[in-house]
């Protein structure tokens, strides 16, 4: 998932992507996911 969505947003490394993200944000690319997940009962 993440490295589609760092291709998405114009990054090849994936890799690269993540320890930005990280650097950025504080917290790794999952620990965000994680954190801010839509409850399954908000879900559609």
């Amino acid at each position: 998932m993440i490295d589609e969505i760092s291709w998405r947003v114009g990054y090849e490394d994936a890799a690269f992507f993540r320890r930005l993200f990280k650097r950025i944000t504080g917290m790794a690319p999952g620990a965000c996911r994680k954190r801010f997940r839509i409850p399954d009962f908000a879900r559609p």
